[in-house]
């Protein structure tokens, strides 16, 4: 999906990572393993949340194409079926076959 997205979340991984082998450095901040790996967790679910819009919006972006390419071939048949009612038929008698346009 976005760069930004999983940069962020990445970056969040390799701080938490990073946080844990130097934790005797920090652990007079407050910051305990247990946070950081929490942190890491969080991390992680985002980047499978991510993947799993990027799977859905791929899933969408083919079914849009199906839906597109089943409108033009109708639309391709209801001209012809267009064509040959007002080729055949006054303009008076196309409003009977649902043709409005003049």
């Amino acid at each position: 999906m976005s760069e930004t997205f999983e940069t962020n979340a990445q970056e969040a991984l390799t701080m938490a990572s990073g946080i844990k082998s130097h934790l005797s450095e920090v652990a007079h901040l407050g910051i305990e393993k247990e946070d950081l790996d929490k942190l890491e967790a969080e991390a992680i679910k985002a980047l499978d949340m991510i993947a799993e819009v990027d799977a859905l919006i791929e899933e969408v972006s083919e079914k849009l194409h199906k839906a597109e390419k089943q409108l033009a071939d109708v639309q391709d048949v209801a001209k012809s079926y267009r064509h040959t009612i007002k080729n055949n038929f006054p303009m008076e008698q196309w409003e009977r076959f649902g043709i409005t346009d003049k």
